[in-house]
């Protein structure tokens, strides 16, 4: 008779020595990784300026998607802000998350803006992180990692760079001052002639209205009136000099005397916070201010200085004519009295002796 006992322990030994294998042979595809797998991406902000000593530290956040609140995250993490972090200037810092499950994970990055400050420009879009862990089939003891970066609208990018830049906001154009060219002509010229105005900037690189060339603006005016260059604006602090002048023709209509006067425009610029104000001022040759750029031509008529304009006749008879009736009409007249003065007396005498 067999040894029940004996038996059982058998059996019991067989089921427990199978179990052990089945979970031995089981064990590689229910565990991911004998250990944590590092997965490390690059955030780079690039930050462009003209100026010095302005802030160029700009925050960054780094969080989980909104359905996905537990996905792993680098450490020094908050629950409620995320992954917060600094950047300044120009540079690339390294971002890593540990996982230690296959799966698919969902981030957000963007840059925090609280407040806007005047003459920055941020970069305002928002990344979308998609990181898939899963394991290689040839070597299951290491997993497969791949970060898939996309834009708002679904477009994949290639790399994580935030650009920023500093660079004032500009003045405005419309609040320059406007200052006339004013064209002044004497002497009565029978059809005006064309006059020819130039305002230069003492840097050619200086702002310019539009028209311009080179650092020269020319206007035209026909005989009198005025006219203007226009307006301009300028997007960096500092100091510009800009001279107004007539252009003198060579050779010039020997009928006119040409207005030599130059006047010199001083415009200074200032950052206020990172808004820029203008002041403008204009003086003439003698450094005194005025309001506009007058310019004066005389017009001399050829052979001798112009007659004055009278009251037309209509009648389109030669003057010389009425001059040689008036000549004529006094001579007479003068006659006349001579006559009445001694031939008067004349006749008193005969009388006299008549009565005698």
């Amino acid at each position: 008779m067999r040894n029940i006992s004996r038996v059982g322990g058998r059996w019991a030994l067989r089921v427990i020595a199978v179990l052990f294998a089945a979970l031995f042979i089981a064990a590689p595809m229910t565990t991911v990784y004998a250990a944590d797998y590092p997965l490390t991406f690059d955030v780079t902000q690039t930050f462009t300026t003209n100026s010095t000593g302005v802030n160029s530290t700009f925050t960054y956040r780094l969080m989980p998607h909104a359905d996905e609140p537990n996905n792993p995250m680098p450490s020094g993490s908050s629950p409620i802000t995320g992954f917060t972090f600094t950047l300044t200037g120009s540079v690339t810092r390294p971002i890593t998350i540990v996982y230690n499950q296959p799966g698919v994970y969902r981030y957000d990055l963007y840059q925090v803006i609280d407040v806007e400050m005047p003459g920055y420009v941020y970069d305002e879009k928002n990344l979308f992180l998609f990181v898939y862990i899963y394991n290689d089939p040839s070597n299951p003891s290491t997993p497969y990692m791949k970060l898939i970066i996309k834009n708002k609208d679904g477009s994949k990018v290639e790399e994580i760079e935030f650009e920023n830049s500093y660079g004032y906001v500009p003045t405005n154009p419309n609040l320059m001052p406007d200052y006339s060219v004013v064209k002044t002509v004497t002497g009565n010229p029978d059809n005006p002639s064309q006059f020819t105005f130039k305002l230069e900037a003492q840097n050619a690189s200086n702002p310019m209205p539009a028209g311009s060339n080179n650092g020269v603006k020319t206007v035209t005016l026909t005989g009198a009136g005025s006219t203007s260059f226009g307006k301009w604006s300028y997007t960096q602090p500092g100091t510009y000099y800009y001279t107004v002048s007539e252009v003198i023709p060579y050779p010039g209509e020997t009928e006119y005397t040409y207005d030599q006067v130059t006047y010199k425009i001083t415009d200074t610029v200032t950052d206020a916070s990172g808004s820029l104000s203008l002041s403008r001022v204009v003086t003439n040759a003698a450094n005194n201010v005025v309001a506009s750029f007058t310019f004066i031509n005389k017009y001399t008529r050829p052979g001798g200085p112009t007659p004055p304009v009278g009251p037309g006749t209509g009648d389109g008879m030669n003057p010389s004519f009425y001059a040689t009736i008036f000549t004529i009409s006094g001579a007479l007249a003068v006659g006349a009295a001579i006559y009445l003065i001694f031939g008067g007396k004349r006749k008193k005498t005969y009388r006299r002796y008549e009565n005698l």
